[in-house]
């Protein structure tokens, strides 16, 4: 509760300085002719801004893990509803993407959005890693015992095992202009759920989430 609220305050005491720069960074920018030396330098700074903002709203969601808003939903419907939908983030040309879910309906009572934001950034992540082609398979299936498990698992370069220890780690990335957050606040979630995220993997052998979750009645 006191890292959430660190957090949250943080990222509005940053926001307020940023807004500002951002802001004059658009008037400078307007103001210089196309084409000047000046423009790549003033677009740096939007960039950077830019950044920034990613990793703010990032400890923002960190900051409102505990706060839930729970609802009944279709677990399929949601995950064909965002797969649908990453094609505006990653373009798919190279990718094949493959939905294996049980032919039970599966139901959850949860956070949906909290869970779209977990499902998105573990559909991201396989497609990023595999670089423009591969394949990423995506499926949900429920035990007797109530239990839900969904896997994405792509077949990109695998992750080296030191890098694993580290990967749910808040600030660890191995992404170039990563904010290292996307993990370590899915991790959040999924255990404020009551569940559990597990990675399989091995350099050259692709990458594999399990996302465990009780489900509700089917």
């Amino acid at each position: 509760a006191e890292l959430g609220m660190l957090s949250a305050g943080v990222a509005h005491e940053i926001n307020n300085p940023l807004a500002i720069i951002r802001g004059n960074a658009e008037l400078l920018q307007m103001s210089i002719p196309a084409g000047a030396d000046d423009q790549e330098e003033v677009s740096e700074i939007l960039t950077q801004a830019g950044r920034i903002n990613r990793i703010t709203s990032s400890l923002l969601s960190l900051a409102r893990q505990g706060k839930q808003q729970v609802s009944r939903f279709d677990l399929a419907g949601l995950l064909d509803e965002i797969l649908d939908q990453i094609g505006h983030q990653v373009p798919l040309a190279g990718y094949t993407i493959e939905r294996s879910y049980q032919q039970d309906i599966i139901h959850l009572e949860a956070d949906r959005e909290q869970l779209r934001q977990v499902f998105t950034n573990l559909i991201l992540n396989g497609l990023q890693a595999m670089e423009g082609e591969g394949r990423l398979t995506i499926s949900a299936t429920a035990d007797p015992e109530g239990i839900c498990s969904i896997t994405v698992a792509d077949t990109g370069p695998g992750i080296d095992p030191e890098q694993q220890e580290r990967l749910f780690s808040p600030f660890f990335t191995t992404k170039q202009n990563g904010t290292g957050l996307g993990l370590a606040v899915s991790w959040g979630i999924i255990r404020n759920h009551g569940g559990t995220i597990e990675l399989f993997s091995a350099p050259g052998c692709g990458a594999r989430f399990t996302v465990t979750l009780p489900s509700s009645s089917r």
